[in-house]
């Protein structure tokens, strides 16, 4: 075996290569002759300096190098220093919240911090702030699903139970809701339940739409605005529980009797002891009550048939008729209603009207709220409801049109009775009172009232949400505490928004925000762009800048985009590797779409772990007799595909052909990469005869550029998948005839230079006898043989003679130094009838012309 022939061979292997991939070798050589150039200079530069200085100067240059590089240093582990005290801090911060979150401060949760959106106007007051994160990642050490992270394992749990439940994704939300309520080590703890909890509200009453998907597309445009409304309905309601919760536990803490109060008594003895005991935060709530509560006569205006000075509708009354009790009647009836007690506030307004505290001539506006209750303000709408709606609507306005007095709503002192009728006549434009509007949750139910009230038409959620997004989420706190500004979005139904937003708020947030995304996702309720694996995020480091949304104006029917495949792949990041099942049992959340095949796929290459995700090998009892997990599958292979126990094909039973799919997409992927090795694994594991063969043929590419051994480790790589299907009848019974044939020649020349690496000159002559002649008497048959070789073969075929020429000639050398003529004679002739074939088929190469001569010379 001569060793100046491999490494000749090896360079003309590379320059073709290289042609073959559209470099230009010669260009290449110029490059790295410039290169050298410098080293040149430098010797030059040493003549005239003289050793000592040029020592002294390249020292110099050293010695800055390094202090460089040190000064590089220091300021990098200072940042991550910095970065890992923050995240201590932030970790120290979080716990202390927890242990000051008292009963007081639970019982005002309703009033979240956040600026209130005053009575000039919500634009006057808003600050307009970037829609952007202040959360800054720091680099980590990704952790096993299953070690360390209660929230990650708790979240799993509940999605491996609604994977393995028949309807397991009916109750998704509560599911959820009931795991983020057992996370109580975080001072957050409280807003995440809560926003779980709206989640709930909006996906139950998404379910009460007639068709179960919303995919825009597939509705019309009435059942879409009837599924809006009743999520609208849902937010609503969420906003009224929590008001009503707040009253409930202010009760509790002043009265200890236990006395069980319907909703208007219950309402009346919150007011009486908001004006005993004021609170903060109500928008002085407690002086306007006492304001309105002395007066406690009817209008003087009014007379017993309801005809007053004022306009016939009566908006012009300047006096608040009381209750008995002293209180006013529009407050009680006002805030019934702010606690979702809609019967209760007409019940209250009825009996006011029959005590002639509140005019005839006002009945209208009654009337048309008791409208609205039936219709569009509970989960049961239809499109009857809607045009009921439209009809209260328009009878309303004819009748202010008529009396000319539709700007007389503002002139209501009362600021209950002004908002009443402002949420029945659907008025968005008006001013609202400081006092029912105290906090950014009565803004928001306020608004989602005018919306429902006005049927989603010209002001809907779209108009609020232009509104919160360019207030931003600063304006709520949103560096602290992001989830009220999140709730707010998915009011808003921007729930790409709120998802994409909060997953760029940490990692906490990130995980949260992934499993609501699949509970909206699951429910037709979000919009979902695909795209393709971010590769940089592969590794599972954090990228603060990577865009999950692609932002759009529902205004123009331009719906806002999440990319939930981006968002899946950071989370999945994190324990790709140490769980691949979980990995998998995340990534099926994507179907249908595109992006479940390419992340799934993606999942496959970057983990290469071909035998759990795909083939349910046991890594330590079932390892090939070489020690490679991925190999043993083709050695276990005993033709049925169908046995296969892989993670994916245990998560996913009730469709083999997209797990099928998904190893086919993954080979294609894989051999566009350049990553063979995996190509053909998963070729072979794809199932068919046609994957098979194209496996087979990758691999005997591969056999080509790896049977002269420079590069040892690649070489026993490919051999022993090699010899691993040469060991399977099954996967021998699926090869074509020609590729078997090409596969079993390949295998031959292997043999042929290893035996050359082992100097047995003899024996390596006889693995190509079926290639080349040992006499001329096979001189004929040979070269007929040759044109009906398979590419590979024949790509192979120069190297094979070059490499069988000097294989001779040392075979001769060696019996000429025994003195063995027979042997002598015999080689001679098998080397002319070399030079006959090489005369009578198409490889006239130089460099083989110049072998055989030089050759020649020395068989004598």
């Amino acid at each position: 075996y001569i060793g100046g022939i491999v490494s000749a061979a090896a360079d003309s292997r590379a320059v073709r290569l290289l042609g073959q991939h559209s470099f230009d070798a010669d260009k290449l050589e110029r490059d790295l002759q410039q290169i050298a150039q410098p080293n040149l200079a430098r010797e030059k530069q040493k003549g005239k300096m003289g050793m000592s200085l040029y020592e002294d100067h390249a020292h110099q240059i050293l010695a800055t190098t390094i202090d460089e590089a040190l000064d590089a240093t220091i300021v990098d582990t200072e940042l991550q220093l910095t970065r890992a005290l923050e995240d201590d801090w932030e970790v120290e911060r979080r716990a202390l919240l927890e242990e000051m979150d008292d009963s007081n401060a639970q019982s005002n949760k309703h009033l979240e911090t956040g600026k209130v959106i005053g009575d000039k106007g919500e634009t006057d007051l808003l600050t307009t702030t970037p829609f952007t994160s202040k959360y800054i990642t720091a680099k980590s050490a990704v952790m096993p699903l299953c070690k360390g992270d209660s929230r990650m394992n708790i979240y799993m749990k509940v999605l491996e139970e609604a994977k393995q439940l028949k309807n397991g994704k009916k109750d998704m939300a509560s599911k959820f809701l009931s795991g983020a309520q057992q996370i109580t080590n975080e001072g957050n703890s409280y807003d995440i339940t809560q926003t779980w909890e709206l989640i709930r509200v909006i996906v139950e009453a998404k379910s009460h739409a007639k068709q179960e998907k919303y995919t825009g597309n597939n509705f019309s445009s009435t059942t879409a605005s009837i599924s809006s409304l009743q999520v609208n309905v849902g937010s609503r309601s969420f906003l009224e529980s929590q008001y009503c919760l707040y009253i409930e536990r202010q009760m509790l803490m002043s009265q200890s009797n236990g006395v069980k109060l319907d909703m208007p008594s219950k309402i009346r003895a919150w007011l009486k002891l908001t004006m005993k005991q004021p609170p903060a935060g109500l928008g002085g709530l407690a002086d306007t009550l006492l304001q309105f509560s002395t007066q406690k006569v009817s209008n003087p205006n009014v007379n017993v048939n309801g005809q007053g000075i004022g306009s016939e509708l009566g908006l012009s009354g300047l006096v608040e008729p009381v209750d008995k009790d002293g209180l006013p009647v529009w407050a009680v009836a006002y805030y019934c209603m702010r606690c979702g007690a809609w019967s209760e506030c007409i019940g209250e307004l009825k009996k006011a009207m029959k005590q002639n505290k509140i005019p005839q001539s006002e009945a209208v506006v009654v009337n048309s709220l008791e409208q609205l209750v039936r219709s569009s303000w509970t989960l049961q709408t239809d499109e009857s409801d809607l045009a009921a709606i439209k009809v209260t609507h328009d009878a309303l306005q004819l009748a202010n049109q008529k009396q000319n007095t539709s700007t007389n709503i503002d002139n209501v002192s009362s600021p209950w009775k002004r908002a009443i009728f402002q949420l029945v006549a659907g008025d968005s434009q008006g001013t609202v009172d400081r006092v029912v509007n105290a906090s950014i949750q009565d803004f928001m139910w306020f608004k989602l009232c005018i919306a429902i009230s006005r049927n989603n038409e010209d002001f809907t959620t779209a108009d609020i949400a232009k509104t919160i997004i360019s207030s931003g989420p600063d304006h709520f706190n949103g560096s602290t505490n992001p989830y009220l500004f999140v709730r707010l979005l998915l009011m808003c139904e921007e729930y790409e928004h709120a998802i994409g937003y909060l997953a760029l708020c940490g990692r906490n947030e990130e995980t949260e925000a992934l499993h609501m995304a699949i509970v909206l996702k699951t429910y037709g309720l979000l919009q979902i762009q695909n795209a393709p694996p971010n590769l940089n995020n592969a590794s599972g480091k954090e990228d603060s800048s990577l865009s999950l949304v692609i932002i759009g104006d529902r205004l123009n029917d331009d719906h806002t985009m999440l990319l939930l495949g981006r968002l899946m792949q950071r989370y999945v990041s994190r324990f790709a590797h140490s769980n691949p099942r979980a990995a998998v049992l995340y990534l099926l959340e994507l179907r249908p779409g595109l992006d479940a095949i390419d992340y799934l796929k993606s999942l496959l290459l970057e983990t290469n772990n071909f035998s759990d995700i795909l083939d349910g090998v046991d890594v330590n009892t079932s390892m090939s007799s070489y020690g490679d997990t991925n190999n043993s599958y083709i050695d276990m292979y005993d033709g049925d595909f169908d046995k296969r126990g892989g993670f994916l094909f245990q998560l996913c039973p009730e469709d083999p052909q997209f797990c099928l799919h998904i190893v086919l997409e993954a080979a294609k992927a894989a051999q566009v990469r350049g990553n063979m090795y995996a190509a053909v694994q998963l070729h072979l594991r794809a199932g068919s005869a046609e994957c098979t063969n194209e496996a087979v043929n990758i691999l005997n590419r591969q056999l080509v550029q790896v049977l002269l051994p420079t590069d040892n480790d690649a070489r026993k790589k490919w051999k022993r998948v090699a010899d691993s299907i040469g060991k399977n009848k099954h996967l021998l019974e699926k090869i074509s005839k020609e590729k078997a044939q090409a596969f079993e020649q390949l295998r031959y020349l292997f043999e042929f230079f290893d035996l050359c690496r082992e100097r047995k000159w003899e024996n390596a002559l006889q693995f190509v006898t079926w290639l080349l002649p040992e006499n001329n008497t096979f001189v004929g048959p040979c070269a007929s043989r040759y044109r009906y070789l398979d590419a590979t073969v024949r790509e192979a075929f120069p190297i094979v003679m070059e490499n069988a020429v000097q294989v001779i000639r040392e075979a001769f050398m060696d019996s000429k130094k025994r003195g063995d003529m027979n042997k002598m004679a015999q080689l001679q002739e098998q080397f002319q009838a070399y030079i006959n074939l090489f005369s009578n088929i198409p490889v006239q190469t130089a460099k083989l012309a110049q072998l055989i001569a030089s050759v020649e010379v020395t068989m004598v």
